[in-house]
């Protein structure tokens, strides 16, 4: 959402791009590279507020490996978020019939599933829900077939359920994942225009 103050830059590869008036600047998003974002997507997999839930805190090589891995599974995408020039949140888009969440539910047509991670702290504390919300509607956006957006966090990590919550996420169950046990919710495109406002395809 563009004022008539802020002239927004043209960002190299963004999928999507919003001004957000909190902070006057513009938030973006581009596919990762990993040449560009390993070093940076490596130290937010080894910083302890993301290090408990995604058990990544691994070497740059193993984390290279896995960003490639992930990119060349059919229907898996990743994603880097910034705030004008900075780095701020990786995510990663699937399709739920291809992964293991998918024999947990009962898959429809147009679901989307989500990994979100921000990397930077201070807008965790102080953005989460505003940013949170932004980037289900980039997901929307860039993704017009989509109906509702599946996310799982770790049962444990009562606070990104919270925030969940509040963009208009509904629980659905418990699910048990190779990694984990899983809070399954889901992010109807309807429950969110209702909350946030109508959006429009890209």
């Amino acid at each position: 959402m563009n004022t008539a103050e802020h002239q927004p830059r043209e960002f190299p590869g963004a999928i999507y791009q919003e001004y957000f008036p909190l902070m006057k600047k513009t938030i973006w998003a581009r596919k990762v590279d990993i040449n560009l974002d390993v070093d940076i997507i490596h130290t937010w997999m080894n910083r302890p507020h993301v290090e408990e839930f995604w058990h990544m805190a691994w070497s740059k090589e193993r984390i290279a490996d896995y960003l490639e891995k992930a990119q060349a599974k059919e229907g898996f995408d990743c994603y880097i978020t910034f705030v004008e020039d900075e780095p701020m949140a990786y995510f990663e888009m699937y399709h739920p019939h291809s992964d293991p969440v998918g024999a947990t539910y009962d898959v429809q047509e147009g679901d989307l599933g989500l990994h979100v991670l921000i990397g930077e702290e201070k807008y965790q504390r102080r953005y989460i829900i505003r940013l949170s919300a932004l980037m289900m509607r980039l997901v929307f956006n860039y993704h017009p077939e989509t109906q509702r957006i599946i996310g799982e966090p770790d049962v444990n990590n009562t606070q990104i359920q919270g925030v969940m919550k509040f963009v208009g996420f509904r629980f659905m169950n418990n699910v048990t994942l190779p990694d984990k046990i899983g809070a399954l919710h889901c992010l109807r495109r309807e429950d969110f225009e209702q909350a946030h406002g109508p959006v429009k395809a890209a």
